[in-house]
């Protein structure tokens, strides 16, 4: 599994991190074309595993209820710990970074910039 940096959304991303990952981020949006939708992601991966969503929770040792509360909108992805999210991560083969695009919590057009001044 690809390896997932945990840093809270409250953290700077350093400029390094945005250099090594703005194109593959670029690539990867066009290629799983889910833009920001990381519940997209999440059904992807499920179909592709043939997991249901109870054996996530297992997975991200979280509760069904509240995995189907983030998967319903209930919640906000934004709101998850840094272990769940880190879990995610893993489970996605996802840098915290892409979670952090994927989730809208960073644009991708703001990697770009801040690495392209580096």
């Amino acid at each position: 599994m690809a390896h997932c940096h945990a840093v809270s959304a409250t953290q700077m991303v350093t400029p390094t991190e945005l250099q090594e990952h703005a194109e593959q981020l670029s690539q990867k949006q066009i290629n799983l074309a889910v833009g920001r939708d990381i519940k997209r992601l999440i059904r992807k991966k499920n179909r592709e595993r043939g997991w249901s969503l109870k054996e996530l929770a297992a997975e991200l040792n979280v509760s069904l209820i509240y995995l189907r509360s983030l998967s319903n909108g209930a919640r906000s992805f934004r709101s998850v710990s840094e272990a769940i999210r880190h879990r995610l991560c893993m489970y996605l083969t996802i840098s915290n970074l892409e979670f952090l695009v994927h989730t809208g919590e960073i644009s991708i057009d703001e990697v770009k910039s801040v690495a392209m001044k580096y």
